[in-house]
């Protein structure tokens, strides 16, 4: 492992101590040369050691999407853009868990099972609507799992997702992680203001594992200018086909940038 885990101290975690964004490396990009010519042409310059292989999606039910999801946009714009991965995107994605179970099932719990059967070398994580946007229950701790020093409040979410974090990279060490804040929730004024709290704890978060050596994983925005006019369901928390592709267009871009080394 990193050893990130130790430099963040958890117990005294503070969110608002980190800067709002981030990106992974700190390698330049490389000349438009070998392996990296295809890309290069088509307006991606890869770092030829950075390869996307099997692309694993977790997260909830925005994560299961419709019509394809997120990932067919995702997808459509990697091709288009002449990077190669293994496949399809895999679609992890679990209707109403949360990061890890406190009143509902959460995806903590499944993750070695998918990790071990996918083996992905790029994992895009999406979770967090269903830990603010449900109940809120700071009496309850996660002793179940070794962490009674965290509990499942709203304001915890931020550690309870760099554990979901930590267990990726300890099943899966060498894969690129891209994890994104959530959508705005705008079905309840309640879940609209933990929401807007949360969003931009998440590259908070980035940042700070980045501060620690944690040179596998990038922050990716959906929060920011998400189409509120266009982009949601009748519900006011799933997206639309719009929306969906609104939050591929963010994962692609941070995947472009760190293709090219930025």
């Amino acid at each position: 492992m990193l050893g990130v885990a130790g430099a963040l101290a958890l117990t005294g975690y503070n969110a608002e101590a980190t800067a709002q964004s981030a990106t992974a490396g700190t390698r330049s990009s490389p000349a438009c040369e070998g392996a990296a010519s295809a890309n290069c042409a088509r307006g991606v310059t890869a770092v030829p050691a950075r390869q996307l292989g099997t692309i694993l999606s977790l997260g909830d039910s925005i994560t299961v999407g419709h019509s394809g999801g997120y990932q067919r946009q995702v997808s459509t714009r990697l091709k288009s853009a002449g990077v190669s991965f293994n496949g399809d995107i895999v679609n992890a994605g679990h209707s109403g868990w949360q990061m890890i179970k406190c009143n509902v099932n959460g995806i903590y719990q499944t993750l070695d099972v998918e990790l071990d059967q996918y083996k992905p070398d790029t994992v895009l994580l999406m979770i967090g609507t269903n830990d603010v946007g449900g109940g809120n229950l700071p009496g309850m701790n996660l002793a179940s799992i070794g962490h009674p020093e965290i509990n499942c409040s709203y304001d915890q979410a931020p550690q309870r997702l760099n554990l979901l974090i930590e267990k990726i990279h300890e099943k899966r060490p060498t894969a690129m992680v891209f994890v994104a804040n959530i959508i705005p929730i705008m079905r309840l004024p309640i879940s609209e203001r933990e929401s807007e709290k949360y969003a931009p704890k998440v590259a908070q978060l980035v940042n700070k594992r980045i501060a620690a050596g944690d040179s596998l994983i990038a922050a990716v925005d959906v929060w920011t200018d998400f189409p509120q006019e266009t982009g949601y369901q009748a519900d006011k928390v799933h997206p639309t086909s719009d929306g969906q592709r609104f939050i591929g267009d963010r994962f692609f871009e941070a995947i472009q940038r760190w293709l090219q080394g930025k």
